[in-house]
């Protein structure tokens, strides 16, 4: 009877270990799903839609095609974070500081690859190195979410492995490291190890349909993102001769005031995001407002990135004064409806 009775209380022990266990362990799974989601910041010290640009978007397709949350084509196949371009290489000597999205202790980093042109022999030394980040950081914000932040300029780290940073501090200045073919900041998130898309609150491959769970953007920076699926326009100006594209990809500047003994009069523009379809509308007017050039160009296909231009040879007509120049690209949205991005510029003509 002795042992029965103890053999029975240990099996009651035993019985209450194993239950104390599973609810530590549903008290942690609790915990873990009722854990407050990132909270993210504006990671670059810089101007949405004014000095710098997103890009490419998280891709949502869990298969070979290519889709943003939106279901738009703002990204490519595999790509994992929010790409935001500066506007040319010029922007690298400001220089633009990269700021941290939320506060979170440093996991490591790195801060000795070169920044390069975006050659394409710079890109594959890049990747066969396993170097596509560059120079980049990870942070560590607690409940399983992490944030990357990759392409810093070479030299610009201003923080340590361990070290705890709070949102807005500086991490360093955007670059053109590692698999970069423009000078740019990518940022990835992670939730418990699975890339997320900041717009969502998704997984990656949930797909764009799928119903969203809310942003983690912070309020502030949620009102200033882009609500549609629409082309880039990042710099435009005038020239007396046709402008070359890498000397554009590095410094997008262009004189204010020309001679009227100039040889020619060219409007050239800028532009990330190009889809097959799109129209790229130019216009010159002189100083009395009258069009004295004007050419709409139809873009043949997806394309990163586009220099276009359009002018008139100066055979004796250019006149002192103002000219203006407008350019303009339209894109039709699924639903028929015209998305346009225009901007303006002007020049002086003088005697």
């Amino acid at each position: 009877m002795g042992a029965e009775r103890q053999e029975s209380g240990l099996a009651a022990v035993l019985w209450l270990r194993c239950l104390m266990a599973l609810l530590a362990v549903l008290a942690v799974g609790s915990a873990q799903a009722a854990a407050p989601p990132l909270s993210l910041a504006w990671p670059i010290d810089c101007r949405l839609g004014e000095d710098c640009w997103i890009v490419h978007l998280p891709d949502t397709d869990p298969g070979p095609a290519a889709t943003d949350f939106r279901c738009g084509r703002l990204t490519y196949d595999g790509h994992k974070g929010t790409d935001i371009a500066l506007r040319d290489r010029a922007a690298l000597f400001r220089p633009v500081p990269v700021l941290a999205a939320a506060a979170g202790t440093v996991l490591g980093g790195r801060d000795s690859v070169a920044d390069h042109l975006g050659d394409t022999s710079a890109l594959k030394a890049a990747i066969d190195a396993g170097r596509e980040c560059g120079n980049g950081l990870t942070l560590d914000h607690g409940s399983g979410w992490h944030t990357q932040y990759c392409h810093l300029k070479s030299g610009s780290l201003r923080v340590a492995k361990g070290q705890r940073v709070v949102a807005g501090q500086m991490l360093g200045h955007v670059g053109q490291s590692g698999a970069a073919e423009f000078p740019h900041l990518h940022l990835s998130v992670r939730h418990q190890g699975q890339e997320m898309d900041p717009f969502t609150r998704l997984p990656l491959g949930a797909g764009c349909e799928t119903t969203a769970k809310g942003s983690l953007w912070t309020t502030s920076v949620a009102q200033t993102l882009p609500t549609a699926d629409a082309p880039i326009l990042t710099a435009i100006g005038f020239r007396q001769t046709a402008p070359l594209f890498d000397a554009l990809k590095q410094d997008t500047n262009s004189p204010t005031t020309l001679s009227a003994e100039a040889p020619a009069l060219v409007l050239w523009a800028m532009a990330f995001g190009l889809r097959a379809g799109d129209t790229l509308t130019f216009r010159i007017n002189d100083g009395q407002g009258q069009t004295i050039h004007a050419k709409t160009f139809e873009q043949p296909k997806d394309q990163i990135r586009r220099l276009q231009f359009t002018g008139r040879r100066n055979t004796g007509w250019l006149r002192p004064g103002r000219y203006t120049g407008t350019v303009a690209i339209t894109r039709q949205s699924p639903a028929g409806k015209a998305i346009i991005r225009q901007q303006q510029v002007s020049m002086q003509i003088a005697d």
